[in-house]
């Protein structure tokens, strides 16, 4: 098996170094909300169908790696919740943008 080593953290100057050249490429720093929900649900369906491939496999016998079966599962699951979340704070946005006063 291998190990990943963990990469080198950047430091708060290379950060916004990065986020000045996003700056002047779209003269704004906004993260469009749709790009980010776009990704949980893309996300949700690729760990979900590797959740049901690793449960077949079980179930036929041909899994022997209990571990990585219970990870997948686990990034399943933490994944829905990401998504639940996200869907959460968007509709807690829009009620707090419809009870404002114009």
């Amino acid at each position: 098996m291998y190990i990943v080593p963990f990469e080198r953290l950047k430091s708060i100057t290379e950060i916004q170094s990065e986020q000045n050249v996003k700056e002047t490429k779209n003269n704004s720093v906004a993260i469009p909300f749709k790009e980010i929900f776009d990704a949980a649900i893309d996300d949700v369906k690729q760990t979900d169908a590797v959740k049901k491939q690793d449960t077949i496999n079980l179930a036929l016998g041909k899994a022997d790696d209990l571990h990585n079966i219970m990870i997948n599962a686990n990034k399943a699951s933490l994944a829905i919740d990401f998504a639940m979340e996200l869907r959460n704070k968007a509709l807690d946005a829009y009620n707090e943008i419809m009870r404002m006063g114009i």
